[in-house]
């Protein structure tokens, strides 16, 4: 996006987003360090999958308004659940 071109962001979105995934992992974090506690790998991947979809949905939704995210549709949905094309990602990408 070029330099000015920018629409404000939906920082209640990114924030409520956030808070969800960082929930997740603390919860997962709590199921890890629990002396004796059964602990799968379908419970991380699952709770990963769910700390991983608020991420991308922080970032791919952070553009949308509150009217659109109160009347979104399937399509919407799909799109801000993806993994972003638009984020940089160490070891994959160059800084």
């Amino acid at each position: 996006m070029k330099a000015g071109s920018q629409r404000r962001m939906n920082w209640k979105w990114v924030l409520s987003n956030l808070a969800e995934a960082r929930e997740e992992l603390q919860r997962l974090e709590r199921l890890a360090s629990r002396p004796g506690a059964r602990r799968t790998s379908i419970e991380l991947e699952i709770g990963l999958g769910h700390a991983y979809h608020h991420l991308n949905a922080a970032w791919n939704g952070r553009r949308f308004s509150m009217a659109r995210w109160r009347k979104i549709t399937s399509r919407d949905y799909r799109m801000v659940s993806r993994w972003p094309r638009d984020v940089w990602v160490p070891g994959k990408d160059k800084p």
